[in-house]
């Protein structure tokens, strides 16, 4: 497989959150559990307060929407509370973290593409050990919503991506959990080069129409490294 570049997927792939939430994450009631102590709103009265203020922003970034809430809470305390919830509800994927710092060491030059935005993204790269809050050495760019304005379900947030500096579309690998978002879309924007992790797949790899599928993302550094 060729390539030296590398884009890579976070929900799935780096992290899961296992909260169960869907329509309401974790981020929100890290943010209505500040509203709950510092202004002893009750647990409805503060969510509904968070939702209406993310629906004022782009991609509902939590950060963003404290200018929209009647209540002065920090980026910096909100930033303690999300990490300390994400040590109980997201689990990171050990193989993933390992997969990463690898290819940083072989001289890879690393992307996140993610429907997050780049402060929940940059977020969760922290709960993995790959990020701090000053950013992330591993990843030169984090591409999310708030970039591309549309989601990994389009060509199009393939296509902003790969206009954003000169790509060696050639040299392209992408990395997911998704085969739709995180293969067929993209091939449809022209990348070529994919690796599908799915941690329940029997066999270690299988190899077809140009992609590789793995139950554990340490089995591809031989083959990048070839």
């Amino acid at each position: 497989m060729k390539g030296k570049t590398v884009f890579i997927d976070i929900d799935g792939t780096i992290t899961h959150d296992t909260s169960g939430n869907s329509e309401v994450g974790y981020f929100e009631y890290a943010l209505r559990n500040l509203l709950e102590r510092k202004y002893h709103l009750t647990v409805s009265e503060a969510l509904k307060k968070v939702l209406k203020a993310e629906e004022k922003v782009i991609g509902k970034d939590p950060f963003l929407a404290l200018s929209y809430l009647d209540f002065n809470v920090s980026k910096e305390e909100l930033w303690r509370e999300i990490l300390k919830v994400q040590k109980k509800v997201l689990k990171v994927y050990s193989d993933a973290v390992y997969f990463v710092r690898g290819l940083y060491e072989m001289g890879y030059n690393l992307y996140i593409v993610s429907n997050n935005t780049t402060n929940r993204a940059l977020a969760k790269l922290i709960r993995a050990g790959l990020a701090n809050l000053k950013g992330s050495k591993y990843f030169k760019k984090i591409y999310g919503y708030d970039f591309t304005s549309c989601q990994k379900n389009s060509p199009d947030f393939y296509r902003k991506v790969l206009n954003d500096r000169e790509f060696n579309i050639e040299s392209i690998v992408m990395v997911g959990d998704d085969s739709v978002c995180d293969m067929e879309i993209p091939k449809e924007a022209g990348i070529k080069n994919f690796i599908i992790v799915n941690r329940k797949q029997k066999k270690n790899i299988l190899k077809r129409d140009g992609a590789y599928f793995v139950n554990n993302l340490i089995l591809m550094l031989k083959i990048l490294k070839r």
